[in-house]
């Protein structure tokens, strides 16, 4: 049985996002600062429960230590942050998502003047899925001789008359 997560973890999970590159140096060590000061300042301990954690009573205390009220919930909001990521994080979602996103690229397409056009397809794209995305774009065309505004319709949409 694991036993439930403690603050010290919060270090944990910043060396473990910081080896695998997925937030800039400068954010991870405002966290650790963060953290750091919340150990100094408060009565939370290394040991203490994130489930225990009183985030609330947490930059109270800070704020008797002549914060700023702002400083203070700067603070409890950076901590707030670092715990619900530090859950998500044990379930592998960041990594899920990370992975989804380092698979994706953008690509702009100037289409005419003024009109610029962003794709964001997948890095693996394959010649099918080039195929498809070329059909679909051709049931988009509209004819030259149509309205020159006239925006295409959906399948099994019929034009009316008013």
């Amino acid at each position: 049985m694991s036993s439930s997560p403690r603050y010290e973890d919060l270090f944990a999970y910043l060396d473990a996002v910081a080896r695998a590159g997925h937030l800039k140096k400068t954010s991870i060590d405002l966290a650790r600062s963060t953290l750091k000061r919340v150990l100094e300042a408060t009565d939370v301990t290394i040991d203490t429960a994130l489930n225990d954690l009183d985030i609330d009573r947490i930059r109270e205390q800070l704020e008797s230590l002549d914060l700023k009220p702002t400083t203070a919930e700067a603070y409890a909001g950076r901590l707030r942050r670092m715990v619900k990521e530090s859950r998500e994080w044990a379930t592998g979602e960041p990594l899920k998502k990370a992975r989804e996103e380092k698979s994706m690229i953008d690509y702009p397409l100037q289409l005419r003047p003024g009109m610029r056009l962003n794709f964001t397809l997948p890095a693996d794209l394959t010649a099918a899925e080039v195929d498809r995305i070329g059909r679909f774009l051709t049931a988009l065309i509209v004819e030259e001789d149509e309205t020159e505004n006239a925006a295409p319709q959906a399948k099994g949409e019929e034009e009316t008359e008013d």
